[in-house]
């Protein structure tokens, strides 16, 4: 097991890449790559900053609980985990000033598609 560990996911059950003083894993790099050079996101002030690392963060958070519902046994954990995950999603405010249309757009997409993950698993037999 690695003793380091990325800094964006925690993760340090892969190889990690030395960025500056700290350690990205491969698919926090190409997250971060995709939503930078793909998806052009190019923050103008420190509030868009802010939300683009929201938006990392949830980008990031998709695929690990996709990850851990697909490990999860079908029990009460299970259930808890998706009621939790649906409080934090729906604490997230999708209202800022000084933020471009196409950075709230993409919140409220990737609050939508957590929605539909956990909707999958929601009260199963």
């Amino acid at each position: 097991m690695n003793q380091y560990k990325c800094v964006f996911c925690s993760r340090s059950d892969v190889v990690l890449t030395l960025l500056g003083s700290g350690r990205a894993c491969p698919d926090c790099i190409g997250i971060a790559h995709r939503l930078i050079h793909s998806e052009r996101f190019t923050p103008n002030n420190t509030v868009e900053e802010a939300v683009l690392s929201l938006i990392f963060f949830l980008e990031t958070d998709l695929i690990f609980t996709r990850q851990l519902l697909n490990s999860q046994s079908l029990n009460d954990d299970l259930q808890m985990v998706v009621r939790h995950k649906r409080e934090k999603l729906v604490a997230i405010d999708v209202h800022y000033s000084d933020v471009r249309e196409c950075y709230i757009k993409k919140i409220k997409n990737l609050i939508n598609e957590h929605s539909v993950l956990l909707d999958l698993y929601t009260d199963l037999p």
